[in-house]
């Protein structure tokens, strides 16, 4: 694992769309206050999902699930896709990504 950049703290924070929607979904469940939502849209720079990164996720999330990670989220590795893309590191609890290239566990 790479370390994060230094200025990291003081780049903007660039989020799939796919996250709002998970984000959507926890304030639904109230398991996230519901004024998470405006604040991460007030502060981040939303980034669309594109085919290829769809397509790499979902290769991936098929490859992590063979190798037997069960729990592995789809929607993660399409996430994680687009920070590949991007040249960005990727910021997860999902603990089924470690030791892929630029992915830092919270």
């Amino acid at each position: 694992q790479r370390p994060l950049p230094a200025d990291f703290a003081s780049s903007p924070t660039v989020v799939p769309t796919l996250a709002v929607a998970e984000l959507a979904s926890l304030v639904e469940q109230g398991r996230a206050p519901a004024e998470w939502t405006g604040k991460m849209l007030a502060s981040c720079r939303l980034e669309e999902c594109q085919f290829t990164d769809a397509l790499e996720g979902g290769t991936l999330h098929g490859r992590l699930r063979l190798a037997g990670n069960r729990k592995v989220s789809l929607t993660d590795c399409i996430m994680y896709c687009v920070a590949l893309r991007l040249g960005l590191p990727f910021l997860t609890s999902e603990k089924d990504l470690a030791g892929q290239p630029g992915v830092h566990l919270l």
